[in-house]
């Protein structure tokens, strides 16, 4: 019983985190199709090119979450380097909430690497 119930907790988690990510995936994509389609000729601003990154990164990402959690934790790390060493830029006004995204990114990737350690060594410890 109290095997079913951990089971049906840790697949819930994996299931919210996935689905953040690919939440996060499509309001990235969206902005950056919108942004893209209005912009006038002329190089593309940083953010753009961050952007078409990070797009395919974290969809690859949410779509692994479940097999693969390394991919999404290494995706993750990678966007909070990024962040802290302001290759993302950082907020100004009236954009503070700017880099909400990323931070959630971060926390569903680590949600979802942790949920699948706990599902493996319990996994484990039923074998």
């Amino acid at each position: 019983m109290v095997s079913n119930v951990r089971r049906f907790i840790e697949s819930s988690f994996l299931v919210m985190a996935s689905m953040v990510m690919l939440s996060i995936t499509f309001i990235k994509a969206f902005w950056l199709l919108m942004g893209i389609l209005a912009l006038d000729a002329g190089p593309l601003p940083k953010i753009y090119i961050i952007n078409l990154v990070q797009v395919p990164a974290y969809l690859a990402s949410a779509l692994t979450a479940w097999r693969w959690p390394w991919v999404a934790e290494c995706v993750a790390g990678l966007t909070f380097i990024a962040v802290i060493t302001k290759v993302i830029p950082p907020p100004i006004y009236p954009y503070q909430g700017y880099l909400s995204e990323e931070y959630a990114f971060i926390a569903a990737a680590n949600v979802a690497f942790i949920t699948t350690m706990f599902m493996k060594r319990s996994k484990i410890e039923r074998a």
